[in-house]
């Protein structure tokens, strides 16, 4: 026969075993793996600004933390990211922005994403001020390394504000995803002049 003593001792030490399990169960399954912070990969440290040559876009900027709408900080709501370079070419008169790469974008079929890159400089979204990258086929992980240059003085170019779109190229008739994410970036809020080089987190458009 059980004491009652004894049963409410029992009924105690399974309740903090239960506790245990269930805080072990809710540690395994926090969250997702955080964003390669900056510099562990070598990638962006005390780098030379790029000449104003194509050849420059495989050099890195010095980075310079600035508040960014979706910058490196790597969340759940984010949809993948994309590197980019933003400086002010003063010898050429110039705002010069390079796409290097996107890195774990999601797969838009069942055989994967074929993405591209396409910037407008708001608030004028003519045709001068917008540009894309080339399609790469089923690449979730995709290097573009392309260079956009946008004739605008010093002044112009910061009170412009940049639209960031990374799309899946679809046809017409197709029923698959387009929009991947996309970035706003302000461009006052940069040094244009230093140049700025980064990942960006790139945010699901809400409606």
């Amino acid at each position: 026969i059980t004491h009652p003593s004894q049963a409410v001792q029992c009924h105690s030490v399974c309740s903090v075993s239960d506790q245990i399990l269930v805080s072990r169960e809710t540690e395994c399954g926090r969250g997702e793996v955080s964003a390669t912070p900056l510099g562990e990969e070598g990638e962006m440290q005390d780098q030379p600004v790029p000449t104003p040559e194509l050849s420059a876009a495989n050099q890195d900027l010095r980075h310079r933390g600035v508040p960014v709408q979706g910058a490196v900080d790597h969340d759940n709501s984010s949809v993948g990211q994309v590197k980019l370079s933003l400086s002010y070419s003063s010898d050429e008169n110039r705002l010069v922005i390079i796409v290097y790469a996107c890195r774990r974008l999601p797969s838009c079929a069942k055989d994967g994403s074929d993405p591209y890159v396409s910037l407008i400089l708001q608030p004028d979204k003519s045709r001068a001020t917008k540009r894309k990258t080339n399609v790469k086929k089923k690449d979730l992980n995709p290097e573009f390394n392309e260079r956009f240059d946008f004739e605008l003085s010093l002044e112009e170019s910061r009170r412009r504000k940049l639209e960031l779109a990374v799309k899946n190229s679809v046809s017409f008739m197709s029923r698959e995803r387009e929009l991947i994410g996309k970035i706003h970036i302000d461009l006052a809020q940069l040094d244009l002049t230093s140049g700025v080089t980064q990942w960006y987190d790139l945010k699901e458009e809400t409606t």
